[in-house]
């Protein structure tokens, strides 16, 4: 809403407010992303996970994982091992909730790209060695750098494209088919990457932005 109010001013901002619309709707993410022929792993949206054998044709048997459609640093993400635990934990989330396939071979591990201007920047490895399946800096996992392989660099501006975003951090797993892309975040943390990489990214982000309201005054 302020980023909305914001632009009605023609103030210049850093991610348009309805860019940030789109990568904070977590089906709606997916969905581009999908359209635009990008890997995302198997996602059954709201409406389509209400009988369990329905689940399993599409995503194949437990563990699933359950998202609700917005939330960010792992929270509102959870793992089910069976169709008890996905019936119990439905009946304490709201409406509107996901599932997706559970990419085994990537439990506890991700990597995050940032892209900033039209430019992937940096990448580093999140690993979670607590047994949490999540790899979120925020759910104890610790980064390391990785070389940002040329496949991941494409992937990564093409889904901050897709979503209209200028800064954004790209979440995937590494599947035993390739990367997957699991989130597009429209606000990504800078500690961590840059914690990881040694990399004064903050640095690069002022600049993009000193740029973009140069731009917006010509």
């Amino acid at each position: 809403m302020r980023d909305m109010l914001l632009e009605g001013l023609s103030v210049p901002v850093l991610n348009a407010s309805v860019a940030l619309w789109r990568s904070r709707d977590k089906l709606r993410a997916l969905s581009l992303l999908a359209q635009a022929g990008l890997p995302i792993p198997a996602t059954l949206g709201p409406g389509r996970v209400s009988l369990p054998a329905h689940i399993e044709t599409h995503l194949g048997p437990p563990p699933w994982v359950v998202k609700l459609p917005e939330g960010s640093k792992g929270e509102g993400v959870f793992l089910v091992r069976g169709v008890e635990e996905l019936e119990a934990l439905r009946s304490k989330l709201p409406p509107g909730f996901l599932v997706q396939a559970f990419i085994q071979e990537s439990a506890g591990v991700d990597v995050r790209v940032l892209v900033v201007g039209g430019r992937a920047l940096a990448a580093m490895r999140r690993t979670n060695s607590s047994g949490d399946f999540r790899s979120n800096l925020a759910q104890g996992g610790h980064g390391e750098a990785v070389t940002l392989t040329p496949n991941l660099e494409e992937l990564a501006l093409r889904a901050t494209s897709v979503l209209g975003l200028d800064v954004s951090g790209v979440d995937f797993v590494e599947s035993a088919s390739g990367p997957l892309i699991v989130e597009v975040n429209g606000s990504p943390g800078l500690a961590g990457i840059e914690s990881a990489t040694g990399l004064d990214l903050s640095a690069e982000v002022v600049t993009f932005l000193e740029r973009h309201v140069e731009g917006h005054r010509a």
